[in-house]
C-alpha cells in the first residue's frame, strides 16, 4: 500500500512539473513572439517622438520594458543574443543621433526633452553593457562603440539649455507653466552622463579632469542622485591614487559631506551610504600606507571614526561598514591571506567589529536566543 502511495505521489509531482514547464514554455513563446515589434516601437518612441516634460515618465516606462525583456532573455538563455543584437545597434544609433550637438536660438522644449531622453537611453545601454560585458563589448558592436566614443569626448556635467516658458512659442497645450519639473529633468540629465561615464572609465584611461568633474557633479546634483558619481569614483580612485592624491582626498571628503547631509532621509541615505562605503573602503584604498604617511589614509581613518560614531544612533551604518571590510579582507576567491594584511592599518575598525560585531535589534536578539536554545542538545 505504501509503495502505491509513493508511486501516485511521484506521478502527481511529475505531472505538475510537466504542466508548469508547458505553461512556462507557452508564456515564453507568447512574449518573444511580440518582442521584436515591441522593441521597434520603443526604439522609435525613444528616438525622437517624446518631446514634452510629461513624456519623461514614459521614457522611464519604456526603458523598464526593455530591461524586463533583456532580463527575461537572460533567464531563458536561448533568446538573449538575438534580443541584444537587434536592440543595441538600433538604440545606439538613435541615441547618437539625438545627442549630437545642435545650435538652437532660442532653445526649444521639444529638442531639449529629446536630448534628455537620448541621454537616459544611453545610460541604460551603458548599464546593460557593464552587466553583460561578454555580449556587449563595444569592439563587437560598431554602433555601441561609436556611442561610447561620443560619450568619452563629451564635456562633463553638460547642462540642458532651459527653453523659454512662453507656452505659445513652445506649443504647449496643457494648462499651467510648461516648465514645471524642469529642474529635476536637468539634474537627471547630469546623472545620466555619469551613468554613461561608468562604462567609459571601466574600459579606457580616465578622461582629463575627471576628478574635478566628479566633485562638480557632487556639488550640483541633488544628494539622492549622486550614486553614479560614486560608482565612477570607485573605479577611478585606484587609478589616480598616486598621480592625483590630493584631489582624491578632496573628492572623498566632499562625498562624505554629501552622505552626512542625507542622514535625515532614510529612503535616500542607505543606498548612497552603501555606495560611499564601497568607494572608500575598497582594497586599493585600505592597502595604502598608514595615516601618518598618506593623506588619503588619514582621511579614511577620520571617516571610519565618524561612521562608528554615527552608528550609535543608526545601527545599520556599522553593519554596512563591517560587511564591506569583511568582503575586502576575506574575499571568497582569495588564494592567500594577503588581502587581510591591510586590516592592521585599520585596527580601530577591526577592534570594533571583534568587540561588538553587527548590532541586532532586541527582537532579533530574542529570536537568535530562541534558535540557539532550540538547537541546544537536551540533557539526559
Amino acid at each position: 500500500m505504501l509503495s502505491v502511495c509513493v508511486c501516485v505521489s511521484l506521478s502527481l509531482r511529475v505531472s505538475v512539473c510537466l504542466c508548469a514547464d508547458a505553461v512556462r514554455g507557452a508564456l515564453e513563446q507568447c512574449v518573444f513572439s511580440v518582442a521584436e515589434p515591441v522593441q521597434e516601437y520603443v526604439v522609435r518612441r525613444l528616438g525622437g517622438e517624446l518631446c514634452t516634460l510629461q513624456d519623461v515618465e514614459r521614457c522611464r516606462l519604456y526603458l523598464s520594458v526593455l530591461r524586463a525583456l533583456v532580463q527575461l532573455g537572460d533567464a531563458v538563455g536561448r533568446h538573449r543574443v538575438s534580443l541584444l543584437q537587434r536592440l543595441v545597434p538600433a538604440l545606439s544609433r538613435s541615441c547618437l543621433r539625438t545627442l549630437e550637438p545642435h545650435e538652437e536660438q532660442p532653445p526649444q522644449l521639444a529638442a531639449q526633452v529629446q536630448r534628455a531622453v537620448g541621454q537616459s537611453a544611453a545610460a541604460w545601454l551603458c548599464e546593460v553593457a557593464l552587466e553583460q560585458p561578454g555580449q556587449l563589448h563595444p569592439d563587437s558592436c560598431p554602433a555601441l562603440a561609436a556611442l561610447t566614443a561620443h560619450l568619452s569626448r563629451a564635456p562633463m556635467n553638460q547642462m540642458l539649455a532651459k527653453p523659454l516658458a512662453n507656452t505659445e512659442q513652445q506649443g504647449c497645450v496643457e494648462e499651467g507653466p510648461c516648465l514645471q519639473g524642469w529642474g529635476r529633468l536637468a539634474a537627471q540629465f547630469v546623472q545620466d552622463q555619469w551613468s554613461c561615464l561608468r562604462l567609459v572609465v571601466s574600459r579606457s584611461a580616465p578622461p582629463p579632469g575627471v576628478l574635478q568633474g566628479a566633485m562638480e557633479a557632487l556639488s550640483i546634483l541633488p544628494s539622492d542622485q549622486v550614486l553614479p558619481v560614486l560608482s565612477c569614483l570607485r573605479t577611478l580612485l585606484p587609478q589616480l591614487l598616486v598621480s592625483e592624491a590630493s584631489l582624491c582626498v578632496e573628492a572623498v571628503t566632499l562625498a562624505w559631506t554629501v552622505v552626512r547631509g542625507l542622514s535625515s532621509s532614510p529612503h535616500d541615505f542607505w543606498p548612497v551610504l552603501r555606495g560611499f562605503i564601497q568607494l572608500v573602503f575598497q582594497q586599493a584604498v585600505l592597502e595604502l600606507p598608514p595615516p601618518e604617511h598618506c593623506q588619503l589614509s588619514a582621511a579614511v581613518a577620520r571617516i571610519a571614526v565618524e561612521l562608528i560614531e554615527m552608528s550609535q544612533t543608526k545601527a545599520g551604518v556599522f553593519n554596512q561598514l563591517i560587511q564591506q571590510c569583511c568582503d575586502t579582507w576575506m574575499p571568497l576567491d582569495a588564494g592567500s591571506d594577503s588581502a587581510f594584511a591591510s586590516a592592521l592599518t585599520h585596527l580601530d575598525i577591526f577592534t570594533e567589529a571583534c568587540l561588538h560585531g553587527p548590532v541586532l535589534r532586541r527582537d532579533q536578539r530574542s529570536a537568535s536566543a530562541l534558535i540557539l536554545a532550540a538547537d541546544a542538545p537536551v540533557p539526559c
